[in-house]
Protein backbone atom coordinates (compact mmCIF):
# COMPACT_ATOMS: atom_id res chain seq x y z
CA UNK A 1 0.00 0.00 0.00
CA UNK A 2 3.01 2.68 1.16
CA UNK A 3 5.93 2.87 -0.70
CA UNK A 4 9.51 2.32 1.48
CA UNK A 5 11.40 5.95 0.07
CA UNK A 6 9.59 9.35 1.33
CA UNK A 7 8.50 10.28 -2.38
CA UNK A 8 10.48 13.31 -2.87
CA UNK A 9 9.14 14.93 0.54
CA UNK A 10 12.20 16.76 2.48
CA UNK A 11 12.64 19.16 4.88
CA UNK A 12 11.53 22.90 3.51
CA UNK A 13 9.20 21.68 0.97
CA UNK A 14 6.08 24.21 0.60
CA UNK A 15 2.07 23.30 0.00
CA UNK A 16 -0.78 25.13 -0.49
CA UNK A 17 -3.49 23.76 1.48
CA UNK A 18 -6.67 23.88 -0.88
CA UNK A 19 -9.70 25.01 0.59
CA UNK A 20 -11.98 28.18 1.30
CA UNK A 21 -8.25 29.29 2.47
CA UNK A 22 -5.22 29.18 0.64
CA UNK A 23 -2.52 28.48 3.65
CA UNK A 24 0.79 27.76 2.94
CA UNK A 25 2.84 24.78 4.77
CA UNK A 26 6.82 23.67 5.15
CA UNK A 27 7.56 20.92 5.93
CA UNK A 28 9.94 20.41 9.07
CA UNK A 29 10.12 17.20 10.11
CA UNK A 30 9.72 13.74 7.79
CA UNK A 31 9.15 10.37 10.03
CA UNK A 32 7.45 7.07 9.80
CA UNK A 33 4.85 6.61 12.38
CA UNK A 34 5.09 3.18 14.55
CA UNK A 35 2.99 1.56 11.79
CA UNK A 36 5.90 2.34 9.22
CA UNK A 37 3.27 4.98 7.68
CA UNK A 38 5.58 7.80 6.36
CA UNK A 39 4.50 11.19 7.52
CA UNK A 40 5.70 14.98 7.83
CA UNK A 41 4.86 18.03 9.97
CA UNK A 42 4.21 20.89 8.67
CA UNK A 43 4.24 24.47 9.82
CA UNK A 44 2.35 27.44 8.86
CA UNK A 45 4.61 30.12 7.34
CA UNK A 46 2.34 32.93 8.35
CA UNK A 47 2.42 31.62 11.92
CA UNK A 48 5.20 29.36 12.54
CA UNK A 49 3.22 28.46 16.27
CA UNK A 50 0.93 26.50 14.10
CA UNK A 51 1.53 23.11 13.01
CA UNK A 52 0.25 19.85 11.90
CA UNK A 53 1.31 16.48 10.79
CA UNK A 54 0.36 14.72 7.68
CA UNK A 55 0.87 11.37 6.09
CA UNK A 56 2.35 11.37 2.66
CA UNK A 57 -0.67 10.20 1.18
CA UNK A 58 -2.41 13.25 2.54
CA UNK A 59 0.04 15.87 0.91
CA UNK A 60 -0.07 13.47 -2.08
CA UNK A 61 -3.78 14.01 -2.79
CA UNK A 62 -4.38 16.94 -5.37
CA UNK A 63 -7.37 17.63 -3.33
CA UNK A 64 -5.76 18.67 0.03
CA UNK A 65 -2.57 19.76 -1.03
CA UNK A 66 -0.63 21.35 -4.10
CA UNK A 67 3.03 21.85 -4.20
CA UNK A 68 4.09 25.54 -3.71
CA UNK A 69 7.17 26.76 -6.13
CA UNK A 70 9.92 28.78 -3.33
CA UNK A 71 10.78 31.77 -5.17
CA UNK A 72 14.69 32.18 -4.64
CA UNK A 73 15.54 35.71 -3.82
CA UNK A 74 18.53 36.51 -5.14
CA UNK A 75 21.62 38.85 -3.80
Amino acid sequence: MFRNKNDGFKIGDRFVAIGRESISWEIELVFQDPNKIPHARLRRLDNASIQRTFSFAALMNPDMFRRSEVVATGA
